[in-house]
């Protein structure tokens, strides 16, 4: 839509060697072995976006309080400069995931005015360590004046001329279901935006207006725009709810000259007994109770559920229930039981208008628990409060209207303390009444779930850009499609067998990641590529409890804004979570991890697929699946007893150098050994075999050094060779080269993502008289795509003479 509008542009990613050494200065400040790493950067802020922890300890004390120490200490990392004081605003709910992970979301501000989607989500695991910090932050060199020179009034007018008629491109369109879409249209003819209230002592001089022409009064507030590094402009953010509330409109104006910076459209679309149209309006009802029972559900109750649960639906006898509250039209009343004996009973005419609200009260107060089951009890943050006790989020508003609609099915999702409002209509083509399709229903609920979990409550932004936004409608799909235990949404309601959808959810589904912008560019035509990328998991994993439970403890970790990789690899980090927590063994999360890869990569989203930030351009796909860890080594035959074999241990720093290594032969069975102490670095462990049997004792203790590695491409596509010098060296160095000592050199493959190290060539020979020093050329090729360190090392008799030298980091690409 034209009427959307962001100045902003991505800007060319900065220089890795510069992150990976100012991540060691920060490494050297934290506690104990606590190190961090870049994973990822901000292409519209050039800051780093996502900065990982190892070797954190678990610490105890206030979530909100750790992490907002973390930020601090990270704050160079982040591109928080020394002058800049490190101002964040935690969101006043601590998430839990369902392996008993936390994430707190932060936004940022300075001088006491919030920084436009810039925000970090802190997590940490289930022992309580930090795992990881994600999210967009901004750089601020010099003071700026906070003083606007533009009133709050004339940014308003500015905002509503940019979006109260819709343009050329807008006129002749259908909405999801394939009704024709009158965009609404605000008068201005006599429109002067006149104040009626100011927050007393609010440093963003948040004000409200009359409404006007708009559906509700409009609200105006101070904020900083970053329109590119360096230039971080002070504007009015505006917000406007077209009339008929079918669309509302976030416009940031400029504070200096009322010009629009941004503009966005963040409405979105799509012991008691009731009779109930569970699959469509011409099928059989069915008479459930009220609440349903656990085993309506296609997921596994969860061993922490509050005693209780499910609780009472209904606060008394109609449809103003305790999670949501059923209506007709605007204000209509909500519709009463009957009473029969001590049964309140919810039987209306099929085909009467009680039907559809009474219908639309069940569906929605059923997808309530639905995510209760899931996890988002009151205790982890849920939105109107788990039974059976009542948070102070006031309970969703279901409002069924007779005649078409606008959008026909939408949920609004204010964040002023007003409750959610979801309108159901009929689709006019069909005649047929959204109320009646779970589907429907179960799609529009989940657009609060997960607005609400992504960035945290206070975060209004956190899926505004076009993959984030496009996420947001897969996920309602996703979580339609897994409770209404179909592959397609609102089949029924537009008598469609591939319902509002271009295709079934199925395994025929097509679509690669690199196609984002092409073929898939509106937020429900990426919402379908996501949507059947988490169907494809769901298949896989064999469980559709688990995957729901996976993409919804992911939402709740990731960043603000995430792109379709940061959700993939928030997915795996969930999945490791419920490991760590003991919800899963190795094996089950072995194959699970397996399962979640090959999903992803039959959609292009492999380890080696890559975008810049969440936008639709800059993307590149990759279809290949990272091998599985290594497999301890199996014992050696009793006939090869002659050779030996030794294991090696190895830690890795945060930037990739040895910082230790120790080596043990293996006899009959693995010995036992001292810990190694990491000190925040990543260990490796991998097994070799000498071709000979160790030497005679020799005099002394000689020493082995590597005095050069070094890699070069071969003729031979797909291939390295690798070149290590090294010589013994100290006493008996001479009298082991004379002895006609064998060597051997060998170069080891490791990844950190997923862990597995392998090695990938190795090459034998022997010193002579005279000849200390020696050469060895090893070929070996290429790794599956992906992001691999590279390790070099040779191995002479006795045992223990060993020498290590770290590689580069090798980045295969399809």
């Amino acid at each position: 839509m034209s009427r959307e509008f962001d100045l902003r542009r991505p800007v060319e990613p900065g220089d890795e060697q510069r992150y990976a050494s100012l991540a060691r200065e920060v490494s050297d400040g934290l506690d104990g072995g606590h190190t961090v790493r870049v994973t990822a950067v901000d292409p519209l802020t050039g800051n780093p976006c996502r900065i990982e922890s190892v070797g954190a300890a678990p610490e105890p004390g206030d979530p909100r309080t750790r992490a907002l120490a973390h930020l601090r200490s990270v704050g160079p990392l982040l591109g928080l400069t020394a002058a800049q004081p490190v101002e964040f605003v935690g969101d006043p709910v601590v998430r839990t995931t369902g392996s008993g992970a936390h994430a707190v979301h932060l936004r940022q501000q300075y001088q006491g005015i919030p920084v436009f989607q810039a925000a970090q989500a802190v997590v940490f695991d289930p022992t309580g360590a930090v795992a990881s910090t994600a999210g967009s932050c901004v750089t601020i060199g010099e003071p700026l004046d906070v003083a606007p020179a533009v009133r709050a009034e004339d940014a308003v007018l500015a905002a509503a001329r940019r979006v109260a008629r819709p343009t050329a491109d807008e006129l002749g369109t259908y909405d999801q279901f394939m009704e024709p879409f009158d965009a609404p249209t605000a008068d201005l003819t006599s429109f002067e935006p006149r104040a009626v209230a100011v927050i007393a002592g609010a440093p963003d001089r948040t004000t409200v207006l009359e409404p006007g022409p708009f559906a509700e009064p409009i609200t105006a507030g101070l904020v900083w725009f970053p329109l590119r590094p360096g230039d971080l402009r002070l504007g009015w953010k505006v917000t406007l709810t077209m009339p008929g509330h079918a669309q509302r409109f976030v416009v940031v104006a400029d504070a200096g000259d009322a010009g629009v910076l941004f503009a966005h459209q963040v409405t979105l679309s799509a012991a008691a007994t009731a009779d109930v149209f569970l699959a469509g309006g011409d099928g059989e009802r069915h008479r459930i109770t009220l609440p349903r029972p656990l085993s309506d559900y296609p997921v596994e109750p969860p061993p922490d559920l509050p005693v209780g649960f499910p609780g009472p639906w209904l606060a008394g006898d109609d449809t103003a229930g305790t999670n949501v509250v059923a209506g007709s039209g605007v204000d209509g009343p909500a519709v009463r039981g009957q009473r029969d004996g001590d049964q309140l009973v919810f039987a209306p005419a099929p085909d009467s208008a009680e039907q559809w609200v009474v219908n639309a009260f069940a569906l929605a107060s059923s997808a309530h628990d639905f995510f209760a089951l899931l996890g988002l009890t009151e205790a982890a943050g849920d939105l109107t409060g788990a039974a059976p006790t009542r948070a102070a989020a006031p309970p969703v508003g279901v409002r069924v209207f007779a005649e078409p609609l606008p959008g026909t099915a939408t949920m609004l999702t204010p964040v002023n303390g007003a409750g959610p409002v979801l309108r159901l209509g009929p689709v006019g083509r069909t005649g047929r009444h959204t109320a009646l399709d779970p589907t429907v229903v179960f799609h529009e609920y989940a657009h609060v779930v997960t607005q609400r979990l992504a960035g945290g409550v206070l975060d209004v932004h956190a899926l505004d850009e076009p993959q984030s936004a496009g996420m947001g409608e897969g996920w309602s799909d996703y979580f339609a499609c897994v409770q209404a235990g179909t592959e397609v949404v609102a089949a029924w309601a537009v008598d469609r067998p591939e319902g509002i959808r271009t295709r079934p959810y199925d395994e025929q589904y097509p679509g690669v990641f690199d196609q984002l912008g092409a073929w898939y560019s509106t937020p429900h035509e990426v919402g379908e590529l996501w949507c059947a990328t988490l169907m494809a998991m769901t298949r896989r994993l064999g469980s559709p409890g688990l995957a729901a439970r996976l993409v919804l403890d992911a939402i709740t970790i990731a960043r603000a804004n995430p792109s379709f990789l940061d959700m993939r690899d928030a997915i795996l980090t969930a999945l490791a979570f419920l490991r760590t927590a003991g919800r899963l063994s190795a094996e089950p999360a072995a194959a699970a991890e397996r399962a979640v890869w090959e999903a992803f990569a039959h959609f292009g989203m492999g380890p080696a697929a890559t975008c810049r930030g969440a936008r639709l351009e800059g993307i590149k796909a990759d279809h290949s699946v990272p091998p599985p860890a290594a497999a301890p080594a199996p014992r050696p035959a009793p006939e090869r007893a002659a050779c030996a074999l030794h294991m090696i241990t190895v830690v890795l720093g945060a930037d990739g150098e040895i910082r230790e290594h120790r080596i043990v032969q293996v006899d009959d069975a693995l010995p036992e050994q001292a810990p190694v102490r990491t000190d925040g670095g990543r260990r490796i462990q991998y097994f070799v075999e000498t071709p000979q049997p160790p030497s005679e004792p020799t005099p002394g203790r000689p020493r082995l050094s590597i005095m050069d590695l070094r890699f070069e491409v071969p003729a031979e596509p797909d291939r390295l060779v690798a070149t290590i010098t090294f010589a013994l060296t100290g006493p008996g160095a001479d009298a082991l080269a004379a002895a006609g000592a064998g060597y051997l050199a060998h170069i080891v493959v490791t990844s950190a993502d997923p862990p597995w190290t392998r090695v990938a060539a190795t090459a034998a020979g022997r010193f002579g008289p005279g000849r200390t020093a020696a050469e060895a050329a090893l070929e070996f090729g290429l790794p599956e795509p992906g992001r691999y360190q590279l390790v070099g090392g040779v191995l002479a008799p006795p045992g223990e003479t060993l020498a290590l030298a770290a590689g580069p980091v090798l980045h295969v690409v399809p």
